[in-house]
Order: C-alpha cells, then structure tokens, then sequence
C-alpha cells in the first residue's frame, strides 16, 4: 500500500469517528434540551432528595455530599454506570494512529 492510500486511509477513519462523535454530542444535547436526559443539576437534585439521610430540609449534610461525590466519582471511573452519564466520546486510541496529515487545516 502506498503512503499516500495509507494516508486517505487513516483521514477516512478520522472522518468517520468525528461523524458518530457529532452525532452522539447532537442526541446529548437533544435529549437534554427536550427533558429526555437530566441535566448535572437535575440528577443532583434528586439524588439529595432520595438519599435516606436528606431530611426535606435544604441542609446538606456531609454524609449526603460524600455520599453524592463519591457516587459521581466511581461513576466518572467506570466503577458504577448511570445512563445519566453515558460517553459521549469513544476511546481516544485511534488519534495516535492518524498521520499529522490529517490534521492539516483546510483553506
């Protein structure tokens, strides 16, 4: 294979995971403008509201906040899934092996 399909090739491949990541930002966004997906705030809120130590009272005690931190870190380690939070973006391997080629602005 010459350098130059080798090149086509691997832009081709770029060009194909930018589309599913557009697409998946546009759904993202879709579904968090129409209420479809909650917004951060939204899950926090009721996250607090259905922690059994969350008395209805607006006070937030540091078992709750641990508690919520420490459910948004494990979901941000893959330890836990929310479909909340589902990636947008895929795993980023693929850029390592796109030639600086393809990267070049276009006038």
């Amino acid at each position: 294979m010459h350098e130059v399909d080798r090149r086509h090739e691997a832009c081709v491949k770029v060009c194909k995971h930018v589309n599913e990541i557009m697409e998946r930002m546009k759904k993202f966004i879709h579904d968090t403008a129409s209420g479809k997906r909650p917004t951060l705030a939204r899950w926090m809120r009721e996250y607090v509201d259905q922690h059994p130590d969350y008395h209805h009272d607006s006070i937030l005690s540091k078992k709750v906040m641990d508690d919520m931190l420490m459910k948004l870190f494990k979901i941000e380690c893959g330890q836990e899934e929310d479909a909340t939070f589902a990636k947008i973006f895929p795993e980023w391997e693929w850029v390592n092996q796109v030639p600086p080629t393809c990267f070049k602005k276009v006038n």
